[in-house]
């Protein structure tokens, strides 16, 4: 696979594939400075990506990467897209059927280092959750990430 491909893997045997899940993989785009992203982002309809306005003392860009924004499990993309690669599966009588998929949605991410730390910003649309399910904290759970809306 190339940098900017996504490929969706159905295996149709619950012994293998117990989950009944896909297999979705992708290979990110990567550059090496944040304007180079950000043009290739606009170019794609991502929007706009720009470097923080300031950062903790002696951090240096490291990469900034673009990443498809791939569906959960649960979300109604990822579910009508297994049932078809389901049903190609069935009526091709193959174990095994892929798909090269399109582009969609965008993950930021701008990793900075210095002296061996690390931080990683990173922007993606919020995932939409099944109807009737709410997302809640437990009592002195931290969150570790912040998902930011946009998209969808």
């Amino acid at each position: 696979m190339n940098a900017g491909e996504i490929r969706a893997v159905y295996v149709n045997d619950a012994k293998i594939n117990t989950l009944d899940s896909l297999d979705i993989s992708y290979v990110p785009l990567s550059y090496t400075s944040v304007s180079k992203a950000a043009q290739k982002l606009s170019s794609m309809g991502g929007g706009v990506l720009m470097a923080p306005a300031s950062l903790p003392k002696n951090y240096v860009l490291k990469e900034a990467v673009i990443s498809p924004d791939i569906p959960f499990s649960y979300e109604e993309e990822y579910v009508q897209l297994r049932e078809k690669l389901k049903q190609q599966s069935t009526a091709a009588g193959k174990k095994v059927v892929s798909k090269m998929l399109p582009w969609s949605g965008h993950v930021t991410t701008l990793t900075y280092t210095r002296k061996g730390e690390v931080l990683s910003l990173r922007a993606e649309p919020a995932s939409k959750l099944p109807a009737g399910v709410t997302l809640a904290l437990l009592p002195g759970t931290r969150m570790s990430r912040c998902r930011l809306t946009g998209r969808r």
